[in-house]
């Protein structure tokens, strides 16, 4: 245990702890109003205590994932298992899964695509370390990344999740260009490859997309086309935002909690 202390990079500690502390003190500000209101009916302090215990879980999870030396998520048989576990909870959550804000993705209130993004990071990661070290040939080493990656976007747009998946391509996209890939080379694969991904998104976007998922992204280019319908929410945390100004309207004190916003406690802090 010392030696994880004394290697511990503290320029990302602190600040994950700040985040935590300023997390817990949001929710609690955020959600009273709505744990009490007619729609929950729960105490003030509900959803304040639940974030206090996913907190405790994470940091028992954080120090174990610490302990644990990193050459360990390295090996084949853990980079095996992640793959096919993501896969399998992916699969299971698109045949037996609850519907839930029109995503088809979770099983006992777990969502599997939250577990599936640690997988795709660290199933990268140790691609990329191999190809540095030059362990495996490119295209031989690339194929179990792809595998895991690509079969589990396509689940999860299954399940009706666009927007993880996108979140997921966005991450795949970043740790490609962090990781000293020749950027021009794979620039003028992606040109080539165009032929293939066009029309997938062409289909996608004709085909796949659902109407409120349309309507995402229309709000999200001009939220103020239909801000009583669609672009309501968008709307709102904007009015919250400029509300505050730069110095905030004090703790507690906010107002689009008070019926304007669905669920304050959660994507708007």
């Amino acid at each position: 245990m010392k030696r994880v202390w004394k290697s511990m990079d503290y320029s990302l500690l602190l600040p994950l702890v700040i985040l935590c502390v300023l997390g817990v003190i949001m929710v609690y500000s955020s959600s009273s109003i709505v744990a009490i209101s007619s729609k929950y009916n729960w105490p003030a302090d509900h959803f304040f205590k639940k974030q206090l215990v996913a907190l405790a879980i994470g940091t028992v999870i954080l120090v174990i994932v610490a302990v644990i030396p990193y050459k360990f998520w390295r090996k084949k048989i853990v980079l095996t298992a992640m793959g096919l576990g993501s896969l399998g909870l992916l699969t299971a959550a698109f045949l037996f899964g609850k519907v839930i804000n029109g995503a088809k993705g979770w099983i006992l209130g777990i969502q599997p695509a939250e577990f599936v993004k640690i997988a795709v990071i660290i199933t990268l990661a140790s691609f990329f370390a191999k190809k540095q070290e030059r362990q495996t040939p490119f295209f031989q080493g690339i194929i179990p990344p792809i595998f895991v990656v690509g079969g589990s976007m396509v689940l999860i747009l299954l399940q009706n999740d666009l927007g993880t998946d996108i979140l997921i391509g966005g991450t795949v996209l970043i740790m490609f260009f962090c990781s000293g890939v020749n950027v021009n080379l794979w620039i003028k694969r992606f040109l080539l490859t165009s032929v293939v991904w066009i029309p997938a998104l062409y289909f996608i976007g004709n085909y796949k997309l659902s109407l409120y998922q349309k309507a995402r992204f229309s709000v999200f280019l001009d939220p103020f086309n239909d801000p009583q319908n669609d672009g309501f929410q968008l709307v709102n945390s904007f009015i919250g935002i400029a509300s505050g100004g730069l110095n905030g309207r004090g703790l507690g004190n906010s107002i689009q909690k008070y019926g304007y916003l669905p669920e304050p406690q959660t994507d708007f802090i």
